[in-house]
């Protein structure tokens, strides 16, 4: 099964209400991860140790921590107060417990080409030396860098081990562009994978506002996301894999709904259909959405049935049905279930003259269907 071993994850702009109640949907819906912005931080007090606190408590960790706009060829007026502002969401992000801040392409109009691969480097050398990893995002309307494969020939000149890409499906077919964009970019330097969906192709003058309002889920619309994950499948990518889904419609709803939802959405799209699974962070739950439960005769690490309590099958019926073969094939049937249930050879059914203690029933926690 594709992506089994990812985390998968959800970026918090996909729901509404406080910080905490984001946090606790995504976690109830069996997510692994969240994308946290810095407006879910100040809305919370601006406490990056509480948010902290309460992604451990439910188990949770964090894809990034967004989102540092402008930094790459910024003018010179603003150029001293973006490295500020980098610091600081770098300190921010050391305190939540995050491995990557995401900074996406620069879209102000008064972008220094020539400044965004000497920004860029200055921005992974002070990342590392806390640590941290800088996720480069190439959007549809980014002033220069505005396609997966520009962003990489950014990337790969700058050659830090601790910057790498954000693969974002809407900035790639919004664009009316395919996954050749991915061709020749090692796995390891895609951090991580954002998906969502649309039902027709934006004009360049709307790509902003359909962009920051009206995505939707996966397989609500008409984006070709199995050619992405096919791609990626192919490829082995083994990082995290999630959706960025801006939708004033979604957001305005419950987010624990909402969240229940997306993991549907991503489950379907990216798994495909599982019957039975278990979430992520190991907790109880009813149709949970990460992984299978039994396989190959294990639940959880335990045999399902001993392989010597299998009762072997009955002889095959390889004789004509005359009187005297029937008799045969009986016989033959006889001996076969009574060496392998020679404690009730006959087959006769207790089943309904027993009765279970209440303990012995199963409870909501048990994982069976």
């Amino acid at each position: 099964m594709r992506f089994r071993d990812n985390n998968l994850f959800i970026n918090t702009v996909l729901l509404g209400g406080t910080t905490e109640e984001k946090i606790r949907a995504a976690a109830e819906a069996g997510f692994g991860q969240i994308e946290i912005w810095r407006q879910d931080i100040e809305a919370a007090g601006g406490n990056p140790a509480e948010i902290a606190r309460q992604l451990k408590h439910h188990s949770l960790g964090l894809t990034d921590y967004q989102v540092l706009l402008d930094i790459d060829g910024a003018p010179d007026g603003m150029q001293k107060q973006k490295r500020k502002e980098a610091l600081a969401m770098l300190d921010i992000a050391v305190a939540l417990g995050a491995t990557t801040l995401l900074a996406p392409a620069s879209t102000h109009p008064d972008c220094i080409a020539e400044r965004e691969t000497d920004d860029l480097y200055w921005l992974a050398r002070e990342a590392a030396k806390r640590d941290l990893r800088v996720a480069f995002e190439a959007m549809a309307w980014s002033t220069h860098i505005n396609t997966t494969n520009a962003a990489w020939r950014c990337v790969e000149q700058i050659n830090e081990p601790n910057l790498g890409l954000v693969t974002d499906a809407f900035h790639i077919f919004a664009r009316n562009r395919t996954v050749a964009d991915l061709a020749g970019i090692p796995m390891n330097k895609i951090f991580l994978v954002q998906l969502s969906d649309l039902q027709a192709l934006p004009t360049s003058e709307e790509v902003k506002e359909t962009a920051r309002h009206h995505r939707l889920l996966p397989g609500e619309g008409n984006f070709p996301l199995q050619s992405l994950l096919n791609y990626l499948a192919a490829n082995r990518y083994s990082g995290p894999l999630g959706l960025e889904v801006f939708s004033d419609m979604l957001s305005h709803k419950p987010p624990r709904e909402v969240a229940g939802e997306a993991m549907q959405a991503l489950r379907m799209r990216s798994l495909g259909p599982i019957k039975r699974l278990i979430p992520q962070n190991g907790r109880p739950m009813h149709n949970a959405p990460l992984r299978q439960i039994v396989g190959v005769g294990v639940v959880l690490g335990d045999a399902v049935i001993p392989d010597g309590d299998i009762v072997r099958l009955p002889a095959p019926a390889h004789l004509k049905f005359r009187l005297c073969n029937m008799g045969k094939q009986k016989v033959q049937q006889c001996l076969t279930l009574f060496f392998a249930q020679f404690d009730n050879p006959r087959g006769k059914a207790f089943v309904n003259k027993q009765r279970l203690f209440a303990a012995d029933r199963m409870g909501t926690h048990d994982r069976v269907e």
